[in-house]
C-alpha cells in the first residue's frame, strides 16, 4: 500500500524483481510460454466469490493479426504522427486565415 502511494504521488517505479518482493505483483516471466507454465494450477477468486483453478498449461496460443482499419488506426496514433498531422493541420488553417480563399476559390 505504502509503495502503491509513492508510485502515484512520487512517481517511483521498481525493477521486477522488487515489485516481486513488494507484493506488487505475483509472477515474473520471460515469455508467453513461461507465463502460462507459471499460472497452471493456481486459483483464482471470481467477484461471485467463486474460486476456479486455472490450467494454462496445455493452452492453446491463437494470434490474431489486426485488420487493415486497425493497422492505419495504430499508425496514426503514433504520437509523432499525430503531431505531424496536428501541425500540418494548424499550418493549412494559418495559411487559410491569412489568405483566404487561396486554394478554394469561393
Amino acid at each position: 500500500m505504502d509503495w502503491a502511494e509513492k508510485a502515484v504521488r512520487e512517481s517511483v517505479s521498481a525493477t521486477e524483481r522488487e515489485a516481486l518482493e513488494l507484493n506488487v505483483i505475483d509472477i515474473v516471466a520471460t515469455d508467453l510460454n513461461d507465463l502460462l507454465a507459471k499460472l497452471d494450477d493456481r486459483q483464482v477468486t471470481l467477484l461471485g466469490g467463486r474460486t476456479v483453478t486455472m490450467e494454462t498449461k496445455s493452452a492453446s496460443i491463437n494470434y490474431v493479426d489486426m485488420s487493415i482499419g486497425e493497422d492505419f488506426l495504430n499508425v496514426l496514433s503514433d504520437p509523432t504522427i499525430a503531431y505531424l498531422l496536428l501541425g500540418l493541420a494548424m499550418l493549412g488553417l494559418m495559411v487559410e486565415i491569412y489568405n483566404p480563399a487561396l486554394f478554394s476559390p469561393v
